[in-house]
């Protein structure tokens, strides 16, 4: 385990490889200066503590099985890879955990269980072009998909929210075009 704030303001730099690791703790690696994490075969199952990792440019395996924890990764700009969970659980971090990630696209369809500890943030994900947001997802931050508008062209509720989905949480400029999918109660 990579303790809470282990590494956080530390000069590090340059590609990182935890062979072993199951659990990034709060802040274990905020703010530093890595490119890369490696995590190919660990039993992760925490991934928390890359607030303002702004070098980061690739984490292999993203969320690898059997991940049942996403915590802070806002402010990854570089992070230009699909956020994609495995499931079939996971619990999200509150607030604004992934505002400002370089994520290109949000799939939450294998999850069957979600349980949010506050609630879901796109806000200034920019270079999203697909989000898929699971049934289990309750509660989505106002204006939550705002300054992603300019690249995000499906947005796909499961269930969840889409009752109380309103022009807060979507607002594109008024020539842009989406499409946004709400499945039927």
């Amino acid at each position: 385990n990579l303790g809470s704030g282990a590494f956080q303001q530390v000069p590090l730099t340059g590609d990182l490889r935890f062979p072993n690791i199951v659990t990034f703790s709060a802040k274990c690696l905020a703010t530093t200066q890595i490119t890369s994490i490696d995590v190919t075969g660990a039993p992760v199952r925490s991934v928390d503590g890359f607030a303002s990792c702004s070098s980061l440019t690739n984490f292999t395996p993203l969320l690898p099985p059997p991940v049942t924890y996403l915590g802070t990764m806002s402010g990854c700009k570089k992070l230009k890879q699909d956020l994609v969970f495995r499931g079939p659980t996971c619990t999200l971090a509150g607030g604004e955990h992934i505002r400002g990630a370089g994520f290109t696209s949000f799939d939450m369809s294998a999850l069957k269980t979600v349980t949010m500890n506050g609630t879901l943030c796109f806000f200034d994900c920019g270079s999203m072009t697909n989000a898929v947001v699971a049934k289990g997802v309750t509660k989505l931050y106002g204006n939550s998909f705002m300054q992603s508008a300019s690249n995000l062209r499906h947005l796909t509720f499961l269930g969840g929210p889409a009752s109380g989905l309103n022009t807060t949480y979507v607002s594109p400029p008024a020539s842009y075009n989406m499409l946004i999918t709400i499945p039927r109660e």
